[in-house]
């Protein structure tokens, strides 16, 4: 497989912590330059749309919708995993974060 190719395979994959913060931080700045009303006609992927089986997940990206726009108890009552899902984003991002201002020059062609 070429190099570049197995890269960009590495990036899509989450396996370098500046993959994971460039990942994030997209999602991030999509979902908050999108309409609410456009997030609705997006289709529903999930278990219970297709299945009927509940999941815990469902309304999580409405929920991050209102958490970044500041509407914190929309976020809550979209799903009550918001904020612990948001804390757990947050750290990893952070560790993330620390590894890239903390690794040597050098090596940032590795991240």
């Amino acid at each position: 497989m070429p190099r570049q190719v197995k890269r960009v395979l590495e990036f899509l994959g989450l396996q370098t912590p500046i993959s994971r913060i460039t990942i994030i931080g997209g999602i991030t700045l999509a979902l908050y330059l999108i309409d609410y009303r456009q997030l609705l006609k997006l289709p529903t992927i999930s278990l219970y749309s297709l299945a009927k089986i509940p999941s815990p997940s469902i309304g999580l990206t409405r929920a991050y919708w209102y958490l970044i726009h500041g509407k914190f108890t929309d976020a809550y009552r979209m799903n009550r995993l918001i904020y612990i899902v948001a804390a757990v984003v947050i750290i990893l991002a952070a560790i993330d974060l620390y590894r890239i201002i903390s690794s040597p020059k050098k090596d940032a062609k590795n991240l």
